[in-house]
């Protein structure tokens, strides 16, 4: 097989799994606005092996370590870094930094970034999503659905 013909398999797939990542984390129950919270510039919340977590962003920069323990007894750490404007992926014990690379994640750029508002590290099941205020004041307007 030529190499531009692999090449061009290989982007597809990488787009197909992209895509069945994507439906599979939005196709989850909606998201639930977080309760309690004080008023923010944004929030973000940060989900790691089936649990959740609301985050305001902060006035200065603050990094949240999120370790446990894999099914095979590794130990799975992320360094989430919160800011004023929104968050990034510090480091990660996943082998291919995938979700380091994918940059900071903020109130000005998520509408453009091909993620949009979430940072991903598959390997490791973490997932960051921001949210500007009014986001959060539709979510809390939304009917709930049960599934």
């Amino acid at each position: 097989m030529k190499k531009k013909t692999l090449l061009l398999l290989l982007i597809c797939i990488a787009l197909i799994a992209l895509v069945g990542v994507l439906a599979l984390v939005m196709g989850s129950p909606n998201r639930q606005a977080p309760e309690n919270l004080e008023a923010a510039p944004g929030y973000v919340y940060i989900s790691a092996g089936g649990q959740g977590k609301w985050f305001m962003l902060p006035e200065k920069e603050t990094p949240l370590q999120l370790s446990r323990t894999g099914e095979n007894g590794q130990e799975i750490r992320n360094v989430v870094v919160l800011f004023p404007q929104g968050a990034y992926m510090q480091s990660s014990t996943c082998e291919n930094q995938d979700c380091v690379h994918q940059g900071q994640v903020t109130l000005e750029n998520k509408e453009k970034r091909a993620l949009q508002n979430m940072i991903l590290c598959l390997p490791n099941e973490v997932i960051i999503e921001l949210y500007s205020p009014e986001e959060i004041a539709a979510m809390e307007t939304a009917p709930t659905t049960n599934p």
